[in-house]
């Protein structure tokens, strides 16, 4: 691998890569991945609350419209 000039973890290998040889960038990029990821889930689990939550609210108006009909008759 051929070092990248000014650059002291970056390296290009044959077909032009670059690749980072920092560990602790590595460690970095994995953290921001991980915490990516979790609040893709988080916000992947709200939406399913969510998507119940309007589900039940619309089965209460249902059951009120109901109710009501039922009392104005």
């Amino acid at each position: 691998m051929i070092p990248v000039k000014n650059q002291p973890h970056l390296y290009r290998d044959e077909r032009g890569a670059i690749i980072n040889t920092d560990l602790n960038d590595l460690q970095i990029y994995q953290r921001k991945k991980e915490t990516a990821r979790r609040q893709h889930s988080d916000i992947e689990n709200l939406r399913a609350s969510i998507n119940t939550l309007n589900a039940d609210v619309n089965e209460i108006k249902n059951a009120l419209n109901i109710i009501l009909e039922k009392i104005t008759k």
